[in-house]
């Protein structure tokens, strides 16, 4: 499956293959106790198969949604709080700013 994901042309290389790798490293230099390296460096550690490997990135993927959802939840919402607080002090509709 890895291979196979490696294959892939143009956006679903990105998607499937680079993408993982890139999040895997910041999400792994960020908190390295939750998260796991990228799925390279876990090949390189001794006593683990390719089934703990693919459930550990499963919950790494899981928990790296979870993280950027909550974030672009956490922006939005303070986006949506700066208009409100800019329409109340220009006197105007929040719709209008």
């Amino acid at each position: 499956q890895i291979s196979r994901n490696m294959d892939r042309p143009g956006k679903m290389f990105f998607v499937t293959f680079l993408l993982p790798i890139i999040l895997d490293g910041i999400f792994h230099k960020i908190a390295p106790k939750i998260f796991g390296p990228s799925m390279f460096g876990m090949f390189q550690k001794q006593g683990i198969g390719f089934k703990q490997i693919q459930r550990k990135k499963r919950l790494d993927r899981t928990l790296q949604l979870l993280c950027i959802g909550t974030l672009f939840t956490g922006m939005g919402m303070a986006a949506k709080a700066g208009v409100k607080a800019v329409a109340k002090v220009i006197g105007k509709s929040e719709g209008f700013v």
